[in-house]
């Protein structure tokens, strides 16, 4: 297990909690506005529901015309199981967790009056898993300016009745939740008696919003400390959730839900207790919500993912990773709006690399080097796009354009490739070496699988002016002599080196002797041997044997799609490697 877990360790359970159709649709401008009567919120709710999201809030049903809608959204939606394969990431790849079944719960907001609680559940009713979610100001300066002329007790007993009402009406399967309205800022006693009080009332979440994204993460992590203990101590651990709502104005939101979650983890293991459930309330589309937006959904969710270890606790989060760029595009378009390239996870940017010394490393390493989780988990095409940019080197600019190459596993470094060439015998250059590894990555890049020893040797081979095979054709006849041939054509830095001959024998033999007439080379054969890697001489094999020269012996191996090509390259490699050793040593020294 990875650092901070162990087998026994408990499990958070995180649900979501989606508010692009209410706080992101109220805080539009109005030329953005979502078009009314227009199915769209019905949309924007079926692309959220398929991310996993557990709870979409779909309006504040008192207002103009939003009953209507959310009506509809729990009509559709709120009536429709959802298949969803909830992706997390596990010693940095993307795992794909156990198909999940759900129907999202469908709620809307309601001020704490009764006439607004009554219309609230007449618009969610038609919800397989309706919810009704109530607020009241626990700040002094909220309560003064939202609940003039009433006193705190007074605030305090409207609370408790507009929670009472949501049930009545709601009935025992209703999803009731009950918001503080500027938790972040209300004074510490204050917010405790209204959340024991509401804690002692048939309450499914406690909601302690930053509704001015003022707070800091320890202000958060302390807030919600003390509230898990309230929590337990009210004997509702089991059955409570605690959610965490944050505005970005600080551009903290994500962190502030984070630091909530370890203060929860922390202090329920600390008491030996249950712990509560974890709510996130955010938005799926980046820059919903008033002012500066609520906590983004895919910037919270790859942080989550990335640093579970950092958790005293395994984290159960069930979204499907690989859709939050395209749903948080769809969102976005559908209010006429185009996405920050620059946004956390989701946004353009996110994949694209236009510095010279980024390009570089990405060419040589993969795009593990400066991207610390896939853009292609998060929704991306590619896992990065080299783009021309100021700084841009020449391998660069001769190479931009997508990449999926992620994993530094699938690529071979610098320090890799020197070794595997310098095991092959050969010597390069600074420069021949660089030329080499982009090479050799671009092709790991283009065929999506790590680059071979053959491949590697075959770059090496051109930049030291060695011959490689480029051609090989065996028992065609002539047009003129109608002569069974063996064509052997070989690539070198020079130019195309060629050898066609009679043949004599096998397939192989005949090979050989076109090479040997290519290269101007005559080596001996022995102990060959064919290591077929599936059934058939025809299929694809390792060959190896051993060639002698002028005293020089070496044995060589190499893969290929067939016997013949097999022979042909091994041949072909001792042949390079019998001329490099001929460079240093005389007969007899090795």
């Amino acid at each position: 297990m990875e650092a901070n877990h162990i087998e026994s360790a408990p499990v958070m359970h995180v649900e979501i909690f989606d508010t692009v159709p209410r706080d992101g649709a109220q805080s539009l401008p109005k030329e953005n506005k979502f078009p009314r009567d227009s199915g769209v919120k019905v949309a924007i709710a079926n692309a959220i529901a398929k991310l996993g999201v557990s709870t979409i809030e779909a309006g504040f049903p008192a207002t103009d015309h939003d009953g209507e809608e959310v009506s509809e959204v729990a009509a559709s939606v709120g009536r429709t199981e959802y298949s969803v394969v909830p992706k997390t990431i596990e010693k940095g790849e993307l795992v794909a967790l156990p198909t999940r079944l759900w129907t999202p719960v469908i709620t809307g907001l309601s001020l704490a009056k009764p006439k607004d609680i009554e219309e609230t559940w007449q618009a969610v009713q038609g919800a397989k898993h309706p919810g009704i979610h109530t607020f009241v100001a626990t700040s002094e300066e909220h309560m003064r300016a939202k609940h003039s002329g009433m006193s705190q007790e007074q605030v305090l007993e409207m609370a408790i009745k507009a929670i009472r009402h949501a049930r009545d009406v709601g009935g025992a399967d209703t999803r009731v939740e009950f918001s503080c309205e500027a938790a972040s800022t209300s004074d510490m006693a204050t917010l405790q008696r209204f959340v024991r009080s509401a804690l002692q009332e048939d309450i499914d979440v406690i909601n302690l919003p930053d509704t001015l994204g003022a707070a800091s993460p320890i202000r958060m992590a302390r807030i919600f400390s003390e509230a898990t203990k309230w929590i337990i101590e009210e004997g509702r651990a089991g059955d409570v959730m605690i959610s965490s709502h944050n505005h970005n104005d600080g551009e903290r939101a994500v962190q502030n839900a984070i630091s909530s979650m370890h203060a929860v983890i922390d202090t329920a293991r600390g008491m030996h207790s249950d712990m509560p459930r974890f709510q996130f309330e955010g938005v799926a589309a980046p820059g919903m919500g008033e002012r500066n937006g609520n906590a983004f959904l895919a910037a919270y969710v790859r942080d989550v993912l990335t640093d579970r270890h950092e958790f005293n606790a395994n984290v159960d989060i069930a979204i499907d990773t690989t859709l939050l760029k395209p749903v948080a595009e769809f969102v976005l378009a559908e209010a006429g709006l185009s996405g920050d390239p620059n946004t956390p996870g989701v946004g353009k940017a996110t994949a694209e690399h236009r510095s010279g010394v980024h390009s570089d490393a990405i060419l040589k390493g993969g795009v593990a080097i400066y991207a610390a989780v896939n853009p292609m988990w998060l929704g991306h095409p590619h896992a990065g796009v080299i783009e021309d940019g100021d700084y841009q080197g020449v391998h660069g600019r001769n190479n931009l354009g997508a990449t999926d190459v992620y994993r530094s596993e699938l690529v071979r470094r610098s320090a890799d490739i020197q070794a595997r060439i310098d095991a092959m015998g050969m010597e390069v250059s600074n420069d021949q070496l660089e030329r080499i590894t982009v090479k050799s990555n671009i092709t790991a890049r283009a065929q999506k699988r790590p680059i071979t020893d053959v491949e590697i040797e075959a770059f090496a081979a051109e930049e030291t002016g060695e011959a490689i095979v480029d051609q090989i054709v065996v028992g065609y006849s002539d047009e003129k002599t109608q002569e069974n041939t063996a064509l052997v054509i070989l690539r070198t830095p020079e130019g195309e080196k060629k050898g066609e001959v009679p043949r004599r024998g096998g397939s192989i033999s005949s090979l050989i002797h076109a090479a040997n007439a290519a290269l101007n080379f005559e080596g001996d054969v022995d102990n060959f041997r064919v290591h077929p890697l599936a059934e058939g001489m025809d299929a694809a094999a390792t060959v190896s044997f051993a060639v002698k020269q002028n005293g020089h012996a070496v044995t060589t191996a190499a893969e290929s799609e067939s016997v013949d090509e097999a022979s042909l390259h091994a041949y072909i490699k001792a042949a390079n490697l019998i001329d490099r050793i001929a460079k240093r040593y005389t007969p007899g020294q090795i």
